[in-house]
């Protein structure tokens, strides 16, 4: 804890372990250093020349909540329990951590406190500073106070900035630049830009002494410090089972502990010597607890505490002490304004300094749009051109949104301890933060949008002239921020990068649905109507097709094939879909509404989180020991290398000599496999089934997840009538040591999960398919579902293929849903499948939603007879019956056991190239 006279006080800390510690004055924030020792720093606008504070606690007793074991009672009864409000809760028992600690720290001192694993320290630190987590409790009688007046958590956080064990800050900024984030916030606004960098330049080259010396207050844990460290101390604060065992200087130190018989050796750091007499040595523990009360009763009597104690109650309230609190609301030091340039700034350097993901972003749309341009290149103006103009339009929208939701789910929730740390401590305000960070990505999310435009639409042949251009770029770019809107909005109202991604493409679904390409607009049941106007699918549609057909003149659009609908016009082809020209502007309307909307629910939820005390207090420190457990297995290591045991070890491997008769595992320079293969197929199966079981969450979420999207289809649809990366690690150790063989794992793997995604699909269709109102009979429904089984599992082995040739999740989630785009394409919906370009004809063959989709719709199709579609509107393109309907698609009845066959040989080469994948990442291992 620092505190300080200047108008800004110390930063920088650098690590107690290694070098020295470091503290650098005029600033009240800290870098990204995982330390061993916490550090707080308190600042008090106070003159210069009045540098006469002390920081005092008294009878501080700290308890902790400890959760007893839960019963170990069978379900039924822990069924009862949970019905009948019994023991819902396992009890809870406080743990005394503090007791009675008594203290005082002055201007001009550094105060370390000392202590082993489990003394007390971060405890008594995070008492000081007022940031105990959850679960600890400060006695009403323990008093903490600055000058003799009593401190409260807001007073301090007023003037206090907190290095934590772990602390948090912008991994990408450099330590310089997280300082100049923090003098633009920090220092007075009427000081210049250029002064307030120079003052950063100092900083960096001021140490802690030097901080202790300009009248700074300095108070840091620390686990065992060099003799070089040890000599900067002032002042000692000796922690030992929660108690006090000594405070003085180094010098009253060393007198105590020979006093009570434990002297220091000659030539021994203190500190060391201090830390190991007050440990408790685990095969010792009752002795060394009655040491330890030994030590601290003896402190307890001796006139350094009488002095402490003496010292503390001499403080009188200092009435002119200045504060930063007005009327109980916290100062902000920064303008609005500059808050907002201050975080417009940080998040431009994060991106600057992290390129390769911008050049991904505009690789990918540079790719995708030229992709889709290929695909859908040059279509003339006929009853199929119209069909795939209209799925091209609908397939912008499809790429803009996923690619910008996913582009942005995990702003908030990466930045989250960030955010609530700097907030906490009144940096800055909740709304300059999001305002400056979304700001920050405006022009890129414009840019993309219109670069994707560039490419795709002069490709596809769209209408022409720049007028018309120029009107579905800018469409394209207020959908693209409507849908990055909501991507803020997922990630605001989530605790995680993982929960963002679990919810955030789920409910993008039924805003697709009202796009009026999969459903028509004229056709949204009544309980929907209202979630179809949050949808940017349906303005951006609308507004797209209108841009496209609305001055197509009757006899533009050529109608070459018999018995085929064809709309006349462009209007008609608007009628079909429900779309009408005066909708145009309140489709843009509604488009601006909605990414306004989106991001005032995201600032909400974001604010709500900032005020909210339980993830302030959560997220306030974290309190790992890292540190002293590495240090604590080097001492035992170190002893073990010393010690007679390890010589007798070397002896005996010196002096063995080869045992001919020793069996070996090596046949020909092949090690063998112990377990027989069918014993390996069946030992990775059951433990896949036992991870499975052991966290059903997971299966869980995923039935939860198609039973509501397939019951939502289904409503939407209600009755339409006839108008795992992640264990590559595990793998490639348990390879290399031959415990199991590469082909035994796959197909134990994906045999583990076979069940799962062969139950999901029919679930799905078992839900959706009589809600929808799809072709009657059991055999109709019985073949649906084994397309849908099919089909489900040929798209599970195309993601086995992505997780084998992927190096991590990330990098899976990244190529993975791009490269399903032109399998998409390629199912009949979007692109009529004659028009498929010669030179991506080969890939059709690839697409599971290509034989899927002719399937299920030879399925639903082929026995509607000629007249038992009603076409009721005039006017508007009707096929006859649903031979029609396939010859619409270029489908044929003849191609159904073609594309039964197609998935299952999808099914079976992507695995197969999986497993390649795998086994060449396995070999290439050792």
């Amino acid at each position: 804890m620092t505190i300080g006279f200047e108008e800004n006080e110390p930063l920088l800390n650098g690590d107690a372990q290694s070098k020295s510690l470091f503290s650098y004055p005029d600033l009240t924030e800290t870098t990204n250093h995982r330390e061993s020792y916490g550090t707080v720093k308190i600042g008090i606008q106070q003159p210069v020349e009045t540098r006469n504070l002390i920081y005092t606690w008294d009878n501080l007793d700290v308890f902790g909540e400890v959760a007893s074991q839960p019963s170990n009672g069978g379900l039924c009864t822990r069924m009862r329990q949970c019905f009948s409000g019994k023991n819902r809760t396992p009890m809870r028992t406080r743990k005394h951590l503090l007791k009675n600690v008594s203290g005082y720290a002055r201007s001009g001192e550094l105060l370390a406190i000392l202590g082993s694993s489990g003394a007390g320290k971060t405890t008594l630190l995070n008492t000081l500073a007022f940031r105990s987590p959850t679960g600890i409790h400060v006695s009403s009688s323990s008093v903490r106070a600055l000058n003799g007046v009593p401190l409260t958590a807001s007073d301090l956080r007023a003037r206090c900035a907190y290095v934590q064990q772990d602390d948090l800050f912008i991994g990408s900024l450099s330590a310089r630049e997280h300082l100049i984030f923090q003098a633009l916030l920090r220092m007075d606004k009427d000081i210049p830009y250029k002064q307030k960098l120079a003052r950063v330049d100092e900083v960096i080259r001021e140490v802690l002494k030097n901080v202790v010396e300009k009248g700074k207050i300095v108070i840091l844990t620390i686990h065992q410090p060099s003799s070089e460290l040890y000599s900067m101390f002032d002042k000692l604060l000796l922690m030992a089972n929660g108690r006090v065992a000594f405070y003085g200087t180094p010098a009253q130190a060393s007198q105590f502990f020979m006093s009570v018989g434990r002297p220091c050796p000659p030539n021994y750091n203190p500190a060391d010597h201090f830390i190991q007499v007050l440990a408790i040595q685990s095969h010792h523990e009752e002795e060394s607890r009655e040491s330890i009360t030994k030590i601290c009763d003896a402190y307890d009597r001796d006139e350094i505490a009488s002095d402490v104690k003496k010292t503390i109650k001499d403080q009188k309230c200092n009435d002119g002490l200045p504060v930063m609190i007005d009327g109980g609301v916290m100062r902000y030091r920064a303008p609005w304004m500059v808050q907002i340039r201050a975080i417009l700034w940080r998040s431009w350097i994060s991106m600057i300094k992290d390129p390769i993901l911008m050049n991904v972003r505009l690789f990918q749309t540079v790719t995708v749009s030229f992709l889709i341009g290929l695909i859908f290149f040059q279509q003339k103006l006929d009853e199929t051109g119209v069909m795939n103009i209209n799925g091209a339009i609908f397939l912008f929208l499809t790429n803009m949104t996923f690619q910008n939701v996913f582009a942005v789910i995990n702003v908030f929730t990466g930045e989250l301890p960030v955010f609530l740390r700097e907030t906490r401590s009144h940096l800055y305000r909740p709304d300059t933060f999001f305002l400056g960070k979304t700001l920050s990505e405006l022009p890129l999310f414009i840019v993309i949008p219109i670069i994707f435009t560039a490419v795709a639409y002069p490709m596809v042949g769209l209408i022409g002239g720049f007028y018309h251009f120029f009107i579905a770029s800018c469409i394209m770019a207020l959908m693209a921020n409507a849908a990055t809107s909501y991507g803020y909005l997922i990630s605001s109202i989530s605790s995680s990068t993982s929960m963002a991604l679990s919810i955030g493409p789920p409910v993008v679904i039924p805003f697709l649905l009202f796009g009026g390409f999969f459903l028509n607009s004229a056709s949204v049941p009544f309980y929907f109507s209202w979630l179809s106007y949050l949808s940017w699918f349906r303005y951006a549609n609308e507004a797209l097709l209108i841009n496209q057909w609305a001055e197509v003149e009757p006899g533009e659009i050529a109608c070459n094939r018999a018995n085929i609908s064809c709309p006349a016009s462009g209007t008609i082809v608007l009628e079909t879909l429900n779309f009408s020209e005066d909708n145009f502007m309140l489709d843009i309307g509604g488009l601006v509404f909605l990414l306004v909307f989106f991001r005032f629910l995201a600032f909400l939820a974001l604010y709500y989180k900032a005020r909210t005390d339980h993830f302030i207090q959560v997220l306030a420190i974290q309190s790992h020991h890292e540190e002293e457990s590495r240090e604590s297995i080097t001492k035992i290591c170190v002893a073990y290398d010393r010690d007679e045991i390890a010589s007798d070890v070397k002896k005996t491997i010196k002096d063995q000599k080869c045992n001919d008769g020793l069996p070996v595992m090596i046949d020909g320079g092949v090690m063998r496999y112990r377990a027989p293969w069918m014993v390996q197929i069946r030992a990775i199966l059951w433990r896949s089934w036992i991870s499975m079981i052991k966290d059903p969450i997971l299966m869980n979420v995923r039935l939860f997840q198609t039973v509501t999207v397939s019951f939502l289809i289904g409503l939407i649809f209600f009755q339409q009538k006839l108008d795992e990366t992640g264990e590559l690690p595990v793998f490639l150790r348990e390879t290399r040591s031959h415990l199991y063989r590469p082909d035994t794992f796959f197909l134990g793997k994906t045999l583990s999960e076979l069940p799962l995604f062969i139950v999901i699909p029919i679930i799905f269709t078992a839900v959706a398919y009589p809600m929808v109102g799809l072709i009657g009979g059991f055999y109709h429904f019985f073949i649906a579902s084994c397309i849908m089984a099919l089909m489900a599992n040929a798209a599970t082995s195309y993601g086995y293929l992505i997780s084998s040739i992927s190096s991590s999740t990330s990098m899976a989630l990244s190529i993975g849903p791009p490269v399903v785009i032109p399998f998409l394409l390629f199912g009949g919906f979007f692109l009529n499948s004659a028009s498929v370009p010669f030179y991506f004809s080969w890939l059709s063959y690839l697409s599971w939603f290509r034989y899927a989709n002719e399937a299920l719709l030879i399925n639903q199709w082929a026995e509607v007879e000629p007249g038992e579609i009603a076409c009721n509107r005039a006017n508007i393109s009707c096929p006859a019956s649903g031979t029609i309907v396939l010859e619409t698609l270029n489908f044929s009845e003849d191609n159904f056991m073609l594309d039964i066959g197609g998935l299952v040989f999808l099914l079976v080469f992507f695995r197969f190239l999986a497993f390649l994948a795998l086994y060449y990442k396995a070999r290439s291992k050792e």
